[in-house]
């Protein structure tokens, strides 16, 4: 995403009476590096509000066994609990608001649900599947998409109707209804982009001319002059400001068999044990090709780039048994408990501050506790990490600025040029207004 930068330039002239032209000029800019991120998360809980009966949703106290969605920090809700009519459709509609600090620059949503659903945000639809099996963690079933464009900056609305299918002779237990979701928004707030410049031209002549400029680009350089006043005055000097292009990237590091095991070639895919409940989208059970040693610790390599700034850097991680996280030799995340490979004990790290831009080493160490066994006794990593970043840089051309020339006592108007702007994203010159006012 190309973000929009707007730069706000006002050029003053001032002609008095003096015996000699002369010319002073100042400018400064802001770092339209320092930005401000924010991330919030909407998730369903019982602050959403039900449509249907005007009051807040409940937490659904029944988890089915087979609503093996898992979404961390999301808790399943209904209209009421438990269901009223599992016999018939039943319909349910959601709604959150929350509110975003200035530009969105990421936005994911997770949802699961028995059974059908729509999701909108700001009445926009992003998301549906009519089909019947939504709550498992399996296959397609669960949802992740990426929602940028549907969201703004201030208040913003996510609304999901559920429908619980009906099931002749059924109860509470044995079709129960429920929506499980998570929308996480990341955003920078970032301070005015500015230019200013002072031009002051002194006169024989009591002319005054004043050049008020505004300039609108959303990237490239901007130029604009002062102007001259009366016989004998000076132009004003030229002043370039440069645009900000950005660019966005997200990087996704996962378990396959492309990570590396420590002294023991790639890593395979294993198939998933009963107990192993955790789920993480697009992540590959692995473990080591060759035999396991009693309580052996197996290390896995990845390498991954990472191009500008970081804006975010989050873990989900899933082990058969315990673990310790690495980056570049650093330790970032471990947990010594035996059954990290259940939803429940599955975790979430946020890495942000131990990642930064350029190359790095992910290497995850884990120990399969006991004597391994496929069946009895089995071993396994399950993990993705993705990391958010941006690079903005400088571009834009230099124009020649303009000038008025002034008659006897200065009557006539001064021009401004402003230079073109040249950037990836496109062209935009304004001139709000060009005022000149002359004083004997």
């Amino acid at each position: 995403m190309k973000m929009k930068k707007i730069f706000i330039v006002s050029f003053a002239l001032a002609l008095a009476l003096g015996a000699i032209p002369m010319l002073a000029a100042f400018a400064s800019d802001c770092d339209p590096t320092e930005c401000t991120t924010n991330t919030i998360e909407v998730v369903s809980d019982n602050t959403n509000t039900v449509q249907e009966t005007s009051g807040n949703a409940v937490n659904v106290t029944f988890i089915h066994p087979a609503w093996t969605a898992s979404i961390f920090g999301a808790t399943w809700i209904w209209a009421v609990d438990p269901v009223a009519n599992p016999t018939t459709d039943e319909y349910s509609t959601f709604e959150k608001q929350f509110n975003v600090s200035g530009a969105v620059t990421s936005a994911v949503l997770d949802i699961a649900s028995d059974n059908s659903y729509e999701v909108w945000i700001n009445n926009i639809l992003v998301g549906q599947d009519t089909t019947e099996f939504n709550y498992s963690s399996s296959g397609q079933d669960q949802y992740t998409a990426t929602v940028v464009g549907a969201l703004q900056t201030g208040a913003n609305t996510i609304k999901v109707k559920v429908k619980n299918w009906a099931l002749g002779g059924s109860t509470s237990f044995t079709n129960p209804a429920g929506l499980l979701y998570k929308l996480v928004v990341t955003s920078q707030v970032c301070p005015s982009h500015c230019c200013v410049g002072d031009v002051k031209v002194k006169n024989r002549n009591r002319a005054v001319v004043i050049n008020d400029v505004a300039v609108i680009a959303n990237s490239g350089n901007n130029v604009a002059a002062g102007g001259s006043g009366g016989n004998g005055g000076s132009s004003g000097s030229t002043i370039a400001i440069g645009g900000i292009s950005c660019q966005e990237y997200s990087v996704n590091v996962i378990s396959d068999i492309s990570n590396t095991v420590v002294g023991d070639g790639n890593a395979i895919a294993v198939t998933p044990h009963a107990a192993w409940t955790a789920s993480i989208p697009g992540a590959t059970w692995i473990w080591k090709s060759s035999a396991t040693a009693p309580n052996e610790v197996v290390g896995f390599e990845k390498n991954f780039t990472v191009v500008g700034s970081v804006l975010s850097a989050q873990l989900n991680i899933a082990t058969d048994n315990s673990y310790k996280v690495f980056i570049d030799n650093v330790e970032v995340a471990a947990d010594a408990a035996d059954n990290n490979f259940q939803v429940a004990t599955q975790d979430v790290y946020d890495l942000t501050a131990n990642v930064t831009s350029g190359n790095h080493t992910l290497r995850i160490e884990v120990k399969n506790v006991g004597t391994y066994n496929s069946s009895s006794n089995p071993a396994g990593l399950l993990y993705k990490l993705v990391v958010n970043s941006k690079e903005c840089f400088t571009s834009g051309s230099v124009a020649n600025g303009g000038s008025a020339n002034g008659g006897n006592g200065g009557n006539n108007t001064g021009n401004i040029t402003t230079g073109n702007a040249k950037a990836k994203s496109g062209i935009v010159n304004v001139v709000n207004k060009n005022i000149t006012r002359i004083r004997r």
